[in-house]
């Protein structure tokens, strides 16, 4: 039978695209979909037969329903958005004030190498950026075995599906939105705030305006695991865009170390490839 966590991993590369897609939105696809006989039956490259069992999927459907159980009265959940390293996001739609949002929920193990009240207490320093380039932070909190904070949902795209899509983008447009992270950057680092995982998968493009999305997250992991990060096998930062010292693991971070990834953000924004 296969685990739960590895049906996203199979699905890619072993389960027709319908199914594939399918098992990505969870909930929705179960809605509409019956496995005849319990199960799925998948022909992988290899020559060995899988099966996804309804069971498997269950985990998911179940996990889905628990955190709608949850944030019940708060938030609606509407979808899966997708998912990242630190926390899978979910559309959602904030009862109180009628709007959608985007609910980031920690992956359990770093929900529970951090402990809730730690993160939560660290995270708060998001809340005090304001500044027209930085994507706020609503709300967070501690629900259920949930670990979640909330944003803005942003109608629009990240930086990374506008490269994906043209690859390499007009000079002026490309330096348009290093001046918008840069004066977000430079804002933050005046409060003390350094941000340690600047790519184009957090800068969101919305309205003609490039806003920078999970201020202050890196940092309260980080402080919230005193350094025990790596017990999770997660790191902060991405290869492409880590300065030096991030790469080689040092523990104090300047914000030179977010000055050398927007420059790595906007080479990749003119050659098409980053450094």
């Amino acid at each position: 039978m296969i685990a739960a966590e590895e049906v996203a991993g199979l699905v890619g590369d072993q389960v027709p695209d319908a199914d594939a897609q399918a098992v990505q939105h969870g909930q929705r696809w179960l809605d509409r979909n019956v496995l005849d006989g319990g199960g799925h039956e998948v022909d992988g490259d290899d020559g060995l037969v899988m099966r996804i069992e309804v069971a498997d999927i269950d985990v998911l459907s179940d996990s889905v329903g628990r955190l709608e159980a949850a944030l019940a009265g708060r938030y609606t959940i509407e979808r899966e958005l997708g998912r990242g390293g630190m926390a899978t996001v979910y559309l959602a739609e904030d009862v109180k004030h009628h709007r959608q949002v985007a609910v980031k929920v920690l992956k359990p193990e770093l929900a529970a190498l951090l402990g809730p009240e730690r993160f939560l207490h660290e995270i708060q320093v998001t809340s005090r950026l304001q500044h027209p380039h930085i994507l706020p932070l609503f709300d967070s909190g501690h629900a259920d075995r949930f670990v979640f904070y909330v944003m803005p949902f942003v109608d629009g795209e990240s930086l990374r599906d506008r490269l994906s899509r043209e690859k390499q983008l007009p000079i002026e447009d490309a330096l348009e939105i290093t001046r918008a992270v840069a004066s977000a950057l430079d804002y933050a680092h005046r409060h003390g705030v350094i941000h340690r995982d600047i790519k184009p998968e957090n800068v969101l493009l919305h309205d003609g305006q490039a806003l920078v999305a999970d201020f202050g997250v890196a940092l309260a992991v980080t402080a919230a695991t005193g350094g025990r990060l790596t017990e999770t096998g997660l790191s902060i930062g991405t290869p492409h865009y880590m300065s030096p010292e991030q790469a080689t693991g040092e523990r104090q971070i300047t914000a030179r170390s977010d000055v050398y990834s927007l420059g790595s953000v906007l080479y990749e924004m003119l050659v098409g490839e980053p450094p």
